[in-house]
């Protein structure tokens, strides 16, 4: 039984990293596009643990963040991330 909740715990904290970085992702276009965070972002996802720490990062310090994390994820994440991954440096 033990053994279960570990490992839930480890893919409840690998979903969380990725929904934060799909948010940084968006976060990060919208920067790109010289455009702000619409309130409804702020509203939907505030409640993210890490949200405050990032949020306020410039454009360069988030795609820094971003580049450093693709090479982490890909032996972990799934085929849609890794196209949003892709995605985003074709666009970015």
């Amino acid at each position: 039984m033990f053994g279960l909740l570990a490992k839930n715990e480890v893919f409840n904290k690998r979903n969380q990293e990725y929904q934060e970085l799909v948010i940084q992702i968006d976060y990060t276009m919208i920067l790109c596009a010289n455009e702000e965070l619409p309130d409804s972002i702020h509203y939907k996802y505030s409640q993210i643990s890490n949200f405050n720490k990032w949020i306020n990062n410039s454009f360069n310090e988030l795609n820094a963040y971003i580049k450093k994390q693709e090479n982490y994820l890909k032996k972990f994440c799934s085929d849609n991330l890794n196209s949003l991954l892709n995605y985003y440096k074709n666009e970015i």
